[in-house]
């Protein structure tokens, strides 16, 4: 199984330096004030409350070239951090562009790639220079400790993404006779996942005071884990949580992996989990400095372990630490953006910011309230047909999961609307929806 797409290292292009980069003409006239504050943010650690539409992801690329060019701070010392690999890429195209460079050797990656990376250092011993200790040093006082979550792979260890992981599962659910149509495999697979992220060890479940559908999990997973790592391979998960757990074993493996980062800048801040947490904790050392990114307005993965606690105690974990609120609005207009705001006033676990535009006019929002989906789906179709001057393919539907898209669908057919739908299948062309159709035609 192929592994996560790992973090890209350039070395800097054959001619450049970062005095060339320092001379060149500035960067930063193009910010706001405040995006100009967090971008020149210095002496501490710092959280950038950013809004929808409000720049941030300049506001991190400019960092990093300032960083750079203005601070003198040795690229291979900043390590950025972010959710996707399409979010690392633009990052670093966007500070190629800054900094007139065809590369740099800034560290843009993801959480699990950040992790890959480590671990394949440790297992091959890249780190011995500075340790004065070779892999087969680490791993045998990892295996006098005796602790199975510090567990160090081999050398040549294996990457398995989640189909591969959840293959695993079933055959050692069904190793154990547990049958999967009382226990689903892809349930209790996700169950355990979700607890690794809070740093819980499921197997921990399988003790008498615990309910039975844990019990039934945790033997599982004592089972999958034993499994995973005769084979000599990890998950997801692992890549985070063994990082985590080698560094909190060997102090000296910590402070060696903390120190090559004079600069943490993490994005997305408030869609980190417990472990991630974690993680970015360990990998701070004596000198470093952080930045974090992140909106808890725009909190919505607490359902695959989003932490928002994270963001909402940031200054009682750093006292010192700064806090810049972005609030000019770059994207919407300004009923919108009032109309958004009168809604999350009401959130209760927020910090609070206020947006706001210079664009001028806008159509204040249309609250439609449908006693049925169809009424719903019918409201819709007249009022795109009413739209005589606006062209279909500006006109977007969004819904909360694809099965409420049958109605619109009907409507529109009704209404000989062109429509597609993105990022799914149209509701008629679904197999078991035409072999029905097809049957009813018999």
């Amino acid at each position: 199984v192929s592994d996560p797409q790992p973090p890209v290292l350039f070395e800097t292009s054959p001619g450049s330096s970062r005095e060339d980069v320092a001379a060149a003409p500035s960067f930063l006239a193009e910010l706001n004030p405040l995006q100009l504050e967090a971008v020149t943010h210095s002496g501490g650690h710092c959280l950038v409350l950013a809004g929808a539409g409000s720049g941030k992801t300049r506001v991190l690329t400019h960092r990093i070239a300032w960083l750079i060019a203005k601070r003198n701070i040795d690229p291979a010392k900043i390590c950025a951090v972010t959710f996707t690999n399409k979010a690392a890429g633009e990052m670093r195209s966007r500070v190629r562009r800054l900094l007139g460079l065809e590369k740099s050797e800034v560290w843009l990656s993801t959480f699990h790639a950040m992790g890959l990376r480590l671990l394949r250092e440790w297992t091959e011993g890249t780190f011995s220079g500075a340790l004065g200790a070779s892999s087969a040093t680490l791993r045998d006082a990892v295996k006098a400790e005796g602790n199975g979550d510090a567990w160090l792979p081999p050398n040549d260890f294996a990457v398995y993404n989640h189909d591969a992981s959840l293959a695993v599962w079933k055959q050692c659910q069904s190793d154990l006779r547990i049958g999967t149509r009382d226990h689903d495999p892809r349930r209790m697979f996700g169950r355990c996942s979700r607890a690794v992220s809070r740093l819980e060890d499921p197997a921990s479940w399988d003790s008498a005071n615990q309910g039975h559908d844990r019990r039934i999990a945790g033997q599982v997973w004592k089972e999958y884990r034993a499994t995973m790592r005769a084979a000599g391979a990890v998950d997801f998960d692992d890549l985070l949580v063994l990082p985590l757990r080698l560094m909190a074993q060997h102090p000296a493996l910590r402070d060696h992996t903390a120190g090559r980062f004079q600069q943490l800048l993490i994005d997305e801040y408030q869609d980190t989990n417990r472990i991630q947490y974690k993680l970015i904790q360990a990998l701070l050392g004596n000198d470093s400095e952080l930045m974090v990114v992140g909106d808890e307005d725009q909190c919505i993965y607490r359902w695959r372990g989003a932490d928002l606690n994270n963001v909402l105690d940031f200054q009682d974990d750093f006292p010192k630490a700064s806090v810049v609120r972005l609030e000019q609005n770059y994207r919407s207009t300004q009923p919108i953006l009032a109309a958004a705001g009168s809604l999350v006033a009401n959130n209760r676990q927020r910090l609070g910011k206020n947006l706001w535009t210079e664009r001028e006019g806008g159509e204040s929002p249309t609250f439609v309230q449908c006693t049925t989906d169809r009424e719903e789906a019918q409201w819709i179709a007249r009022r795109i047909g009413e739209m005589h001057s606006v062209n279909m393919s500006d006109i977007a539907i969004l819904y909360r999961t694809h099965a409420q898209s049958r109605q619109i669908e009907e409507a529109f057919i009704g209404k000989r609307i062109p429509h597609r739908v993105v990022g799914g299948q149209r509701f008629f062309a679904r197999r078991e929806v035409r072999d029905v159709l097809a049957y009813l035609q018999l």
